[in-house]
């Protein structure tokens, strides 16, 4: 017999609710003593919680060659993507060996409806009574599931939620240029015959205003191969792409500043294709 652990928890999650996340772990027998565990519990590297098994036994230890439960509540909070949640367990043998076993799943992480994004998905396209509510039943501007190329320096990726960026003015200018693909023929005294082949990728321009760590994140969008788009400005509310260009700048000459947030503030513009 030997050390094991298994991970238990769901494939999909929503934001802003809890979730149970539990571990079950096989301890070995090396001297027939007692053994002390220690569990933690992380989602996309960062801890979520922690247990110690062994407080609720007898003398503060398990007798090895036991089997327990570890478990902890997670609320998932930003935007949606996929997150590794892993655990770690050292076990803590009598005759001073010490063992650590780990496991790992991949959870994809969707937003939770509000009772106005219900709503407006019930109204469809109907004008909004103001201005506040036309915002609120918008689908927030974001970007998530980015996967990056082998360059990509290892401080970008040791960033939390490195695969997604999240916008505190939720609302950007988005541009799109769509067109299809032809070819003429020319038939000997007839007419010229234009026949549609296929679709070109879109074309998509997003224009707004970000905090200065934001565009942090949009810089290291040039490593970038892919990722995803949400917002209801395209077809199922989100799109994948791949990321021509970004630029950021700051708001004014000098830099400018949110009097209420207290952050520099900087306008962006991010081209990207469609990926077909």
């Amino acid at each position: 017999m030997s050390e094991s652990v298994s991970l238990s928890a769901p494939s999909t999650v929503t934001t802003n609710s809890f979730t149970d996340v539990s571990a079950s772990v096989t301890t070995d027998i090396k001297d027939f003593g007692t053994v002390t565990a220690e569990v933690e519990f992380f989602a996309g590297g960062s801890s979520i919680g922690t247990d110690s098994p062994h407080e609720s036994f007898a003398g503060g230890t398990i007798n090895q060659g036991t089997s327990f439960t570890s478990d902890t509540t997670w609320s998932p909070r930003g935007a949606e993507r996929n997150v590794t949640v892993s655990v770690s367990v050292t076990l803590n043998y009598s005759n001073s060996t010490t063992v650590t076993v780990e496991d790992s799943t991949t959870v994809n992480i969707l937003e939770q409806e509000t009772q106005e994004q219900a709503e407006a998905e019930q109204v469809g396209n109907s004008p909004a009574n103001t201005l506040s509510e036309f915002y609120s039943n918008r689908t927030p501007f974001s970007i998530d599931s980015i996967s990056y190329d082998g360059s990509t320096p290892a401080s970008l990726l040791a960033r939390e939620n490195s695969d997604a960026i999240s916008f505190n003015y939720k609302n950007p200018s988005i541009s799109v240029d769509s067109s299809a693909r032809f070819v003429k023929h020319e038939l000997v005294g007839s007419q010229t015959v234009r026949q549609k082949i296929g679709q070109d990728p879109i074309e998509i321009t997003i224009n707004g205003v970000c905090f200065r760590d934001t565009a942090r994140r949009i810089d290291g969008l040039r490593y970038a191969n892919t990722g995803i788009l949400r917002s209801d400005r395209f077809d199922d509310a989100s799109i994948t792409v791949q990321f021509e260009s970004s630029s950021t700048d700051p708001l004014e000459d000098g830099s400018a500043v949110s009097l209420t947030e207290a952050n520099e503030l900087f306008s962006f513009t991010i081209n990207c294709t469609e990926v077909l």
